[in-house]
């Protein structure tokens, strides 16, 4: 009876095996002959990282716009530049004079991490008599290269600079239409142009704010709009905050400083700002926080400039030479291969602590940009996190996969170049991820 179980139990094994071995192949006609996927130029290539075996590719060294998967690029930089804090701060004390730049750091005052952040407390009861603020380690400009000029009154494109305030934004709330910070509530007029439609128009090279009269609008109205950074006096701005006068001399006079003489207070926690800019795809923390790298890395702050860094030292072993401009994905001009985006989950799955990667990645069916679609058995851990990207006409996913057996693998699937919604594509994925997931 026991060499029946043996035999039997062997057979299975032979099978599984055997299943494994040519799932791959059927799992790359399915791509190619998907009904769905024939609509887009797609890309997928899966890895075992405990291997470093590419298990299934299709179209993988191809380069693809890759959206808010840019963010990976942003993320690994991060984890190999920042310590456990972001430097909030940099200072230097003559007794009379507290001397301060930015460092890029997105949490000062910001509206959800802005308790994190010790910038006010530090500036606000400090002993000298003077602030006196420097803006010249900034080189960089407000949007990046190959975003789109239109979206200047939109959140999600919030305005780069080395010391963000109020997050660069501000609110309109309510059916009062209470604007904060307060500074801004004489800018926003109501006009006899435009719809009953609640939206609050921006001009583009300024802080006027316009709405319909003929509105709508609901007791829970809330719309976040930049703040335009050119027009904004920041010391004013400032002032206005800390109730304190803040100045700026020219570029010589802080020349002279010693440079040795700087200091840097740390503020929020690394992990807890990257987590916010992961799981719900903050395009703007994912500028700022490139730009603190850039000060890390070069000392001056500039996204460009971080860049060129990490490609340099941390990411030369990628498989294809990345194309990357910024740090959220918002420009047309970022451009990745699929095993490039694999190859790059694989290196920080080796690098970090699993719990760690977790944490930073959207678990699917629960949070982030990921909640309403590969969802765990009720009761059950999610088996996919992993980094959205969308734009019109893209959508990639690229992330982490735990098999039945308990096999972690990775993953980044690529669409560009099609008209249907990207819930179409959503669903086919989540298809295909889940015969992945029960074949491994």
């Amino acid at each position: 009876m026991n060499k029946f179980f043996v035999l039997i139990f062997a057979s299975l094994l032979l099978f599984s095996c055997a299943t494994s071995r040519h799932f791959p192949k059927k799992l790359e006609k399915e791509i190619n002959r998907s009904s769905v996927f024939s609509g887009a130029f797609t890309g997928f290539v899966l890895r075992d990282p405990a291997t470093g075996k590419t298990l299934c590719e299709v179209n993988g060294a191809k380069y693809f716009t890759t959206a808010s998967n840019t963010k990976l690029l942003t993320l690994y930089t991060c984890l190999r530049t920042l310590g456990d804090s972001l430097p909030a701060l940099r200072w230097q004390s003559d007794g009379e004079n507290l001397y301060f730049e930015g460092t890029g750091d997105p949490t000062f005052l910001h509206p959800v991490l802005g308790k994190y952040s010790p910038v006010y407390q530090f500036l606000r009861f400090r002993p000298e008599k003077n602030l006196v603020f420097s803006p010249y380690n900034f080189d960089d400009s407000r949007f990046g290269n190959g975003w789109a000029w239109d979206d200047f009154g939109y959140n999600f494109q919030c305005e780069r600079s080395p010391m963000p305030i109020y997050g660069n934004r501000m609110a309109v709330v309510g059916k009062e239409l209470t604007v904060n910070p307060p500074r801004f509530r004489h800018f926003l007029n109501p006009t006899s142009i435009g719809t009953e439609t609640a939206f609050v128009q921006r001009e583009e090279l300024g802080d006027r704010l316009s709405i319909s009269a003929k509105a709508d609008i609901p007791e829970n109205f809330k719309q976040e709009i930049p703040i335009f950074w050119g027009n904004l006096d920041f010391n004013l701005f400032l002032k206005d905050t800390l109730f304190r006068p803040i100045t700026t001399p020219a570029k010589a006079f802080f020349e002279k400083l010693n440079p040795r003489d700087w200091q840097t207070l740390f503020g929020a926690p690394t992990d807890t700002v990257l987590r916010a800019m992961m799981l719900p795809s903050d395009n703007f923390l994912a500028e700022q926080l490139l730009m603190v790298c850039g000060g890390k890395l070069t000392d001056t702050l500039s996204v460009g400039r971080a860049i060129e860094a990490s490609k340099k030292k941390f990411l030369a072993d990628l498989p294809d030479q990345p194309r990357w401009f910024d740090g959220s994905g918002l420009s047309r001009y970022d451009l990745e291969t699929p095993r490039n985006m694999a190859f790059l989950l694989e290196k920080i799955w080796h690098e970090q602590p699993r719990a760690r990667v977790f944490n930073l990645f959207a678990a699917g069916g629960l949070e982030g940009t990921v909640r309403d679609w590969y969802k765990p058995a009720p009761g059950q851990p999610a088996w996919l996190y992993a980094k959205t990207g969308t734009l019109g006409g893209v959508h990639c996913l690229s992330g982490y996969l735990t098999a039945r057996s308990g096999k972690v693998l990775v993953f980044s699937f690529m669409h560009n170049n099609f008209k249907a919604p990207s819930a179409t594509y959503k669903k086919e994925m989540e298809r295909v991820l889940l015969k992945i997931r029960e074949a491994y």
